[in-house]
């Protein structure tokens, strides 16, 4: 394992903090009306209370912010990780992208396909942060469950709805 902690960059911990974090709030609120519109689902038994995702995102956020900041430390001691980098990007724009497809315009078939891709690129990011930082790849391990669990209450409303 690299140790990345040597080299300690504050202004990028920040940003990679900041990028999802900021992306993610910008998405809420560019759709409104999504708790009023969760709430009037039929859910399922196991479905959150509408109030539990910003907490929850704000921390996946945080982390998956952390994670990205420690596998780009890595870049910085002489590894390669242009690949790592473009699986990060490539899932928080899928992140992204879920929340109108099923909200904004109401397509939860569309956006239960979306979010499985979401579950297959993000395993795929976490192989590839495991290959040079573990610690990068299991900050990543919650947003994965969350996701999952995401993945299977899509799967619930599109069927109940």
């Amino acid at each position: 394992m690299i140790t990345v902690d040597k080299k300690r960059d504050i202004k990028a911990l920040i940003v990679a903090i900041l990028i999802p974090l900021v992306a993610g709030f910008i998405v809420s609120k560019a759709v409104p009306g999504m708790k009023e519109m969760y709430l009037s689902f039929e859910l399922p038994s196991f479905a959150p209370p509408g109030w539990l995702f910003a907490p929850v995102w704000a921390v996946l956020y945080m982390l998956m912010g952390l994670a990205y900041y420690r596998i780009s430390m890595v870049g910085k001691v002489g590894f390669n990780i242009r690949l790592q980098k473009f699986f990060y990007f490539f899932q928080l724009v899928l992140n992204l992208l879920w929340t109108p497809l099923f909200f904004y315009f109401g397509m939860k078939g569309l956006a239960l396909i979306e979010i499985v891709l979401l579950d297959v690129v993000l395993l795929i990011t976490i192989a590839l942060f495991n290959n040079r930082d573990k610690l990068s790849a299991r900050l990543l391990i919650p947003y994965l469950l969350w996701v999952l669990y995401a993945t299977a209450l899509n799967f619930s409303i599109w069927l109940n709805n």
